[in-house]
């Protein structure tokens, strides 16, 4: 009996012991929590909001979107000024030949020519420097613009069903699509075009009958390039639809590819494949076709501005309305130095993306 009443004493006191941690010890019985407090957190965990995931799965597309836009727009403001930037830069060798031809060239001084040159070089060289930071920034903010959405896009496909996830992994090809637009050389022709009146100004500087021959020729280079755009849109549309089409048709047979392999369906598939992706190839030779044909009838207008301006300007010098110097100093900025150089290229491209 003496073994036994060592045993229940020892279990009553390990008991109590059990009971009394962190309560001040004793008896003192423990407090029961109600379902709403068992619940409730405590500690640091109170602190933390218990709908971010459902505020984070309940946003829209739309949002997703316009929240990227907004972290790179600053980004976007950055690249502009500095191709302004660029853009006056390249003004630097039309006022190095009209300074050689009607400075150095008449008064035979070598100390000018060389003060000019450097100067000229040192010019180039910055222009050189800020092209390149603004294409570097242009690359950084098309791989942030996807980092930042791609992420989204996919998780706002997979949380719902197998048709809107494929639709997930279709705006990621379009997001891939976006940051190639937004690194490719058609943003820096869009915001170099952006800059075309100031070289229209400084044409009409030089005389008002040159900057009416470049104003008139930037105005049928735009009809031009808006020609293109709308005889190009639709087709190119069209084309993009089908091989979309196509692809996802291809991923579905690849899934089941055992399946139409068992059912002898192989030919059948590769036929209903192929249907799509002709039609894709077809419209897009078609716009392909109309595009040539526009940028063609482009650079005709592009040589006969050049023309007009060599032309007419050799005919103010003979009238003594201008110098050998500013006829060659206009004809470079309005045929070779404008933007609207390739002014067909940003809406052809933008039809394409």
């Amino acid at each position: 009996m003496s073994v036994l009443d060592d045993v229940r004493k020892f279990c009553v006191s390990a008991v109590r012991r059990q009971d009394g941690k962190g309560g001040g010890g004793g008896d003192k019985p423990r407090r029961k929590r109600t379902p709403a407090a068992r619940c409730k957190p405590e500690g640091p965990r109170a602190a933390r909001p218990a709908t971010y995931r459902v505020r984070k799965a309940s946003r829209s597309l739309q949002d997703i979107l316009l929240e990227g836009l907004q972290i790179c727009k600053q980004g976007m403001w950055t690249v502009g000024v500095f191709s302004i930037a660029v853009n006056l830069l390249m003004l630097t060798l039309p006022i190095y030949l009209f300074q050689i031809t009607d400075r150095v060239l008449a008064s035979g001084s070598i100390d000018t020519l060389i003060m000019l040159t450097i100067i000229a070089v040192g010019a180039l060289g910055v222009l050189a420097l800020l092209n390149v930071t603004r294409r570097v920034l242009l690359t950084r903010i098309g791989m942030r613009f996807e980092t930042l959405l791609g992420g989204s896009l996919l998780g706002t496909g997979l949380r719902g069903s197998s048709g809107e996830a494929m639709q997930g992994i279709q705006r990621l090809q379009d997001l891939n699509q976006v940051r190639g637009f937004i690194t490719g050389p058609v943003m820096l022709n869009i915001f170099d075009a952006a800059m075309a009146p100031m070289y229209f100004i400084a044409v009409f500087l030089i005389h008002p009958h040159l900057g009416t021959i470049v104003l008139g020729g930037g105005m049928l280079l735009l009809v031009a390039a808006v020609a293109n755009q709308k005889l190009t849109v639709d087709i190119l549309n069209q084309a993009n639809a089908y091989s979309v089409k196509a692809y996802m048709q291809a991923q579905a047979h690849a899934r089941n590819a055992q399946v139409i392999r068992a059912m002898g369906m192989s030919r059948d598939s590769v036929r209903l494949w192929g249907a799509d992706n002709a039609q894709s190839l077809k419209a897009q030779a078609s716009a392909s076709d109309r595009n040539v044909y526009l940028s063609g009838i482009s650079q005709f207008l592009r040589l006969v501005m050049q023309i007009g301006l060599l032309g007419w300007g050799a005919y103010l010098v003979l009238d003594s309305q201008l110098t050998g110097g500013m006829m060659i100093a206009a004809s470079i900025i309005g045929s070779v130095r404008g933007p609207w150089r390739r002014s067909s290229l940003p809406l052809t491209a933008g039809a394409v993306s």
